[in-house]
């Protein structure tokens, strides 16, 4: 177990792998609302477990391979709905160099959007 705590700390969240859709369609008939369900459960609790190790100033970056608003923009709003102590932080404004497509106020990259699979990033930093 590591002790904290950190600068950063990384949470690549196991999820439904929605963002491969395209290179593996038949993925998307292994996910339904129970297995959902449980990712985004594991998602918080790892979310949860993440923050508890971030150092004052420091960041949590969140990242999944999923495009669905409910493994990526709903479990950070879930994050800071229970952790007063974390802040939304402006990906692009943290972002050191030229721009990726998809990178905003958090990274979302698609195929439609980045020519990539699909990948979610946030960055939140503990005040």
């Amino acid at each position: 177990q590591p002790e904290g705590p950190f600068d950063i700390v990384l949470v690549d969240a196991p999820c439904s792998g929605s963002g491969t859709w395209r290179r593996q369609p038949e993925a998307r008939w292994r996910l339904g609302p129970t297995r959902l369900a449980e990712l985004t459960a594991i998602q918080d609790r790892l979310l949860d477990r993440g923050a508890a190790l971030v150092r004052r100033g420091g960041r949590l970056v969140y990242a999944t391979c999923s495009i669905l608003p409910s493994e990526n923009q709903d479990r950070v709003g879930e994050l800071l709905a229970r952790n007063s102590e974390f802040e939304a932080e402006n990906a692009a404004q943290a972002w050191a160099g030229p721009f990726p497509p998809g990178l905003e106020a958090d990274f979302r990259a698609s195929p439609l959007a980045t020519g990539t699979d699909g990948f979610y990033t946030a960055i939140l930093r503990r005040i």
